[in-house]
């Protein structure tokens, strides 16, 4: 989706999708842990599958759904032109009817 946004709008692209998902190196992760004082710290990655009924709920849920619209909308990009290029690459990529993508978060456990 991230990819999406920034072609349409190379010159001032949208970076909300940097933000959320800028922990994705487990070992910054544990060094920022340990440098807040934290003596043991263990980061396990949990995966599971996201579904959406389509891929256009899905490419609609991640670009009006989010703080990603605000940025949109100041921009002046056209959203309806955009959610059927982003539903486009999100059926290529995962499925139509259902949308499956892969999800992942880090868990931490950590203790003084």
């Amino acid at each position: 989706m991230h990819e999406v946004a920034l072609a349409a709008y190379p010159a001032d692209p949208p970076r909300f999708y940097e933000t959320p998902h800028s922990m994705h190196d487990r070992d910054a992760l544990a060094a920022l842990f340990r440098a807040a004082g934290f003596a043991r710290v263990e980061v396990e990655t949990v995966a599971a599958v996201g579904e959406s009924e389509s891929a256009a709920l899905a490419a609609r849920g991640l670009l009006r759904g989010t703080p990603l619209i605000g940025q949109l909308l100041e921009r002046g990009l056209d959203l309806d032109a955009l959610e059927r290029a982003a539903a486009a690459r999100l059926a290529a990529e995962f499925g139509d009817h259902p949308c499956r993508h892969p999800l992942a978060a880090h868990v931490v456990t950590a203790t003084r």
